[in-house]
């Protein structure tokens, strides 16, 4: 049981630093190559979940004061609430999310130089490959469009638009989870058998102590 419990655990550290590695370029590309970028969250297979932008402040005499987002009319979409900003939702006429807008409440730092912040935004449906061209703003009036989409040859642009793949999420959240269910069914057939370990142990001990009894029983006759 002991042998199970300790497989299980790496099973289970194995998978967590997969998912480690696979964000580790994503993340990195946030701060380490000052882009916007977007990375999604839980998206099930229904198309739903969390998408996050990482927004680094890149300017070297300005804070980022302002940051829109457009995205292809998504029907329910929710912006996160953030200290210190306000959220404005645009949608159009059949009331799909087509831009949402944060801007800094006047009187507070915003991103601050040599710094980044997080946008998260809840819903969908998000389906496929999206780009999702993003307007940061700062503070001095400068305007930074990350909308240039990825060269033919696969080379990344100058100002790359965010880009999530919803499909891709979908999938891996599927594997995750039919691994998380058979983590947790070889965990609970490990302590099932543990249990009726435990009670073949305690009948054989009651069976030999009343052997021990009956014996000395007779040898007292």
């Amino acid at each position: 049981m002991k042998t199970t419990s300790v497989r299980l655990a790496r099973a289970a550290a194995a998978v967590s630093i997969a998912t480690g590695l696979a964000l580790a370029p994503v993340l990195g590309a946030g701060v380490a190559d000052a882009h916007v970028v977007a990375r999604t969250s839980g998206i099930g297979e229904h198309g739903f979940g969390v998408v996050t932008f990482m927004v680094p402040n890149e300017s070297d005499t300005a804070a980022t004061t302002e940051l829109k987002v457009a995205f292809p009319g998504i029907k329910h979409l929710l912006p996160e609430a953030k200290p210190g900003w306000t959220a404005h939702v645009a949608k159009n006429d059949q009331g799909a999310v087509t831009e949402i807008r944060w801007a800094a409440v006047p009187g507070t730092p915003g991103i601050p130089i040599g710094q980044f912040a997080e946008f998260n935004v809840s819903g969908g449906p998000f389906t496929g490959e999206l780009t999702l061209p993003a307007t940061q703003i700062y503070a001095d009036g400068e305007t930074v469009a990350w909308d240039q989409a990825t060269g033919p040859g696969g080379e990344e642009p100058e100002k790359p638009a965010p880009t999530i793949n919803a499909a891709s999420e979908a999938s891996s959240s599927s594997s995750s989870d039919g691994l998380a269910r058979w983590l947790g069914g070889a965990g609970l057939l490990a302590g099932v058998a543990g249990v009726g370990a435990a009670i073949a142990a305690m009948r054989a001990r009651r069976n030999d102590a009343a052997g021990t009894a009956s014996a000395k029983a007779d040898s007292d006759g």
